[in-house]
């Protein structure tokens, strides 16, 4: 009877680590890292782009932000650059107050490794190198930018 017991054991444990949940849930963990890399870089490439050439393009920047960007996070830069003067004097993606197509050039997305949620942005401009700390949430079915830690204020 014991030896019975334990051959159902086995049997139930093979059945559940057999299961496809099991097998994929670290491939399906890293596609999506992949994919929120992907998505960082591609509104980094896009915001970037739109903003270096010197035309202040307000709609098609706007646009960018709202596709990549919580609605939470878009209101809450609303607020913070259409404030009282000096609440946020640059743009909080780069921390930077300009913008030049050749920051895309070292440009590099990793994850932290303690926070699933929590994403570093570095680039490399000049001699400079700067992070900006990034919080990612699934939206439906799509992965957004929901929080941009801001010196001063998420301190």
């Amino acid at each position: 009877m014991r030896t019975r017991r334990q051959i159902i054991l086995i049997a139930m444990s093979m059945i559940l680590f057999s299961s496809p949940g099991c097998k994929n849930s670290f491939a399906q963990e890293k596609f999506s890292d992949e994919k929120i890399k992907e998505m960082i870089k591609n509104f980094y490439t896009s915001y970037i782009t739109i903003n270096s050439f010197g035309v202040d393009d307000r709609k098609k920047s706007d646009s960018v932000q709202r596709l990549y960007c919580t609605p939470k996070l878009y209101n809450f830069l609303r607020k913070q650059y259409m404030g009282p003067p000096g609440k946020i004097d640059y743009d909080v993606f780069l921390k930077s107050q300009m913008f030049d197509i050749r920051m895309l050039e070292k440009l590099t997305v990793r994850k932290d490794s303690m926070k699933n949620d929590v994403y570093y942005v570095v680039y490399t401009y000049g001699k400079e190198q700067t992070t900006i700390e990034l919080r990612v949430v699934k939206e439906k079915e799509d992965y957004k930018i929901d929080h941009v830690f801001i010196k001063g204020i998420d301190e």
